[in-house]
């Protein structure tokens, strides 16, 4: 029988079909031993097991677009890197996470010479829903980082995530694999490189393309006198305005900073937007008194691309001059732009050139000082146009460049004074700050616009400036409906079209206060765009942890040297059958023999 099933196996052996090779090999597979790893597994080594992949968190693109010929923000989208810290000495194609205290301008250009392959900044999770809880440290590293990240081109991805306490754990077992990497160690540092754990990144997020139905939204809307609106309808031609001209208040209704779809601008510049909306109010509820004659008319203005130097209202400016049929500026005497005006008590009107006394700029700022509580803090200040410079720091200029006279009126003293206008951090308006400015400008346009010779008293009209606050005195009540605003999550540039919810309520709240009311749209020209604006502005990220990509090959070499080993072993099975059966064989024979000698005696 044992030589029967040694023959057998010598011409299994011998045949050497794959179907022998299959059934050889499912021998060896039953009787190797097994063990589940899993199940004897420690707990705090499972533990780590479902800590090591964390998917679906959000993650925010820094901006991208082209404006006037010149590249900014990051011009890659795609995120599929090994993940490591800044500690790390080996960055080449890597991912870098860093909190952002960590980072700088000069880190992050040094890491793009070290060609990282993308760079991910952990921020506070506040910063998604209340920033004043941030310590100041960080709130300071964030701002001076958003800076250096601002006007600069940067060749890879650069995303931005809040840091939940799941990624926190994953980021500290990052810190700890980096340190293990003892760099003076080369063996060490092979072994680590071969067969320790490291991190990957991924996102899914296609590379980034133009915009192609980006859109510039500009709307606005008269308040004539009745006077003047009567005299036109008779003589049927269109409104030229009050007996003196037209004053134009403005502002721009979104939001830019480094991390578009992350911010809010709250102060930047919704108090601008939310001031001009109450303003529209108060005096279309006196330019519809009987018996009242404004001096001016007035146009309200709203606009989009506030911070790609204004480009809204560049092309609103353009639009109107060059059409032979518009009489829209016409008549312009001033114009009033409102920007970052719901934080701080100053009041500062940014000029161009300084007005002489006798115009009507000059009466605005002598009847701001005059109703202001506190009149110090009203003050004049002139900057002259950079014309070599593309970027425009105040609307007004644009009105300036066209021989409109303009200003600008903030709490900033000038536009480097006030970064939060380009932050993630603006999220905060001092509603009574906002109330007190709004009070301060309502009184000064009234005295302005309205003839001494009026029916209407000063107690009257104070008493119509006040009178949307409710009993409580609470400032605050008086905007609750404006503020519902500044809760749209598409407050971005690149987001306001004609058809957004965010414009559709803006054009339903100012379109009954005013008279001419209309809404156009611009669009970069195709061929030579002032303006190109890039898609892919978040996205969705996946962290698992996996082996070095040279694992792979150790692990590879590994596979061919067993396949080697165990293909010869089966084709010289009969060989090594032989040498391993020829002395079981040879001792049961002579056994066999001896019993059957031991027979043949009897």
């Amino acid at each position: 029988m044992l030589h029967d099933f040694t023959n057998l196996f010598e011409d299994l052996a011998r045949s050497f079909t794959p179907a022998s090779l299959i059934c050889l090999l499912s021998i060896i597979l039953l009787v190797a031993p097994t063990k589940c790893q899993l199940a004897n597994q420690e707990p705090q080594q499972q533990q780590q097991q479902q800590m090591a992949t964390v998917s679906d968190l959000p993650i925010y693109r820094l901006h991208q677009f082209d404006m006037f010929g010149s590249r900014y923000g990051s011009r890659s989208a795609q995120l599929n890197f090994e993940a490591r810290t800044v500690a790390s000495g080996q960055l080449n194609r890597k991912c870098v996470v860093a909190r952002v205290q960590e980072l700088s301008g000069a880190v992050i250009k040094r890491l793009v010479q070290d060609n990282v392959g993308a760079i991910l900044v952990l921020v506070p999770p506040a910063l998604l829903q209340d920033p004043t809880g941030i310590p100041a440290e960080t709130r300071a590293a964030l701002h001076s980082l958003e800076q250096d990240l601002w006007g600069d081109s940067i060749p890879v991805p650069v995303y931005f995530l809040a840091e939940t306490p799941d990624f926190s754990r994953v980021f500290e077992d990052m810190r700890r694999i980096d340190q293990s990497n003892d760099f003076n160690s080369p063996l060490r540092l092979i072994a680590n490189s071969v067969l320790g754990n490291t991190y990957h990144v991924a996102a899914r997020s296609a590379q980034s393309k133009p915009i192609d139905s980006l859109e510039f939204v500009a709307m606005h809307g008269f308040l004539y006198p009745q006077a003047s609106s009567a005299a036109a309808a008779a003589a049927g031609v269109a409104h030229q305005g009050g007996s003196e001209g037209t004053i134009v208040i403005s502002a721009y209704m979104d939001w830019f900073g480094s991390v578009p779809t992350l911010g809010r601008g709250f102060d930047s510049n919704g108090s601008g937007m939310l001031l001009l909306l109450r303003l529209a109010r108060l005096l279309s509820y006196y330019y519809g008194m009987p018996g009242v004659r404004p001096k001016y008319s007035v146009l309200f203005l709203l606009t989009s691309g506030g911070k790609l130097s204004y480009f809204g209202t560049k092309r609103w400016i353009e639009d109107n001059l060059e059409s032979p049929d518009s009489t829209v500026l016409a008549r312009v005497v001033m114009a009033l732009c409102l920007d970052s005006v719901g934080l701080e008590p100053a009041v500062n009107l940014h000029v161009s050139k300084l007005s002489k006394e006798g115009t009507l700029m000059h009466a605005f700022y002598d009847r701001m000082r005059k109703h202001s509580e506190k009149p110090d803090l009203v003050q004049l200040r002139q900057k002259k146009i950079n014309l070599a410079n593309e970027w425009l720091p105040w609307e007004h200029e644009r009105f300036s460049i066209k021989r409109l006279p303009g200003l600008t009126l903030s709490q900033c003293p000038s536009h480097s004074d006030c970064s939060h206008r380009l932050s993630v951090l603006d999220r905060r308006i001092d509603w009574q700050q906002l109330d007190s400015n709004y009070r301060t400008v309502a009184k000064s346009l009234l005295d302005l616009l309205l003839n001494p010779s009026t029916n209407v008293t000063d107690e009257q009209m104070m008493k119509h400036v006040y009178n949307d606050v409710d009993d409580s005195g609470d400032p605050q009540s008086a905007w609750t409906s404006y503020a519902q605003l500044l809760k749209h999550d598409h407050r971005s540039y690149h987001n306001l079209r004609r058809s957004d919810p965010y414009v559709q309520t803006l054009q339903s709240m100012l379109s009954p206060l005013v008279k001419d009311y209309r809404l156009v749209a611009f669009k970069p020209d195709r061929k030579e765009p002032e303006v190109v604006v890039y898609d892919a502005s978040d996205s969705v990220l996946s962290v698992y942890i996996v082996k070095p990509a040279l694992f792979d090959l150790f692990l590879a070499g590994l596979i061919t040297a067993y396949l080697a080993i165990v293909f010869g072993f089966v084709v010289h099975f009969h060989r090594i059958a032989g040498l391993c059966l020829a002395p079981l064989l040879a001792l049961l024979s002579s056994g066999a023999r001896q019993s059957n000698g031991g027979k043949s005696t009897h």
